[in-house]
């Protein structure tokens, strides 16, 4: 998706404006992605002051992989977005006001394309270490079993060998 940033801040205002994504590259780039339908965006722009911003919603189902117990689940991801755009200008960096937290994208080209932020926003969100569940139990560390199928009864109770003798004296 394009927009012309100098239309933007010169008070034309985008609502509601639909638009489809290939992410693809971030299933690619990603190893715990394996699959991903083509995301959804809704972008709305807006000129306020000399920053052109940019906002709206992104939805996509990402198929991915359960970091404890290795099962692919499905992921339905929606990211609500925030970019802010100025025209390049000299010194543009250092005018930037300290108290405002916002991330301003200093731009030479008056239209520009929103598909890398977009996806930006996208790959950022997808979960680090996902689970297929809150309460998974993931895999047997001994026989590799996923124990939310089936308790393999394996003994992993780990003692520290320094305390192992004070165990034994338990243990009589």
């Amino acid at each position: 998706m394009r927009i012309n940033v100098n239309e933007i801040i010169g008070g034309r205002r985008i609502s509601q404006v639909p638009a489809e994504l290939d992410i693809s590259d971030i299933v690619r780039d990603n190893p715990g992605v394996i699959s991903a339908s083509r995301a959804t965006a809704t972008v709305d722009a807006w000129g306020e002051g000399e920053y052109a911003a940019v906002t709206g919603k992104l939805a996509c189902n990402l198929e991915l992989v359960c970091s404890r117990c290795l099962a692919a689940f499905d992921y339905p991801l929606e990211v609500r977005f925030a970019e802010f755009f100025q025209l390049g200008r000299p010194g543009a960096e250092e005018d930037a006001d300290d108290d405002d937290d916002r991330m301003i994208h200093v731009v030479d080209e008056d239209v520009i394309d929103l598909d890398p932020y977009l996806k930006e926003n996208i790959a950022v969100n997808v979960p680090a270490f996902p689970l297929c569940r809150e309460d998974c139990r993931g895999l047997c560390p001994v026989c590799g079993a996923d124990r939310n199928v089936q308790d393999c009864g394996c003994q992993t109770e780990r003692i520290d060998p320094r305390w192992g003798a004070l165990k034994d004296l338990f243990d009589q």
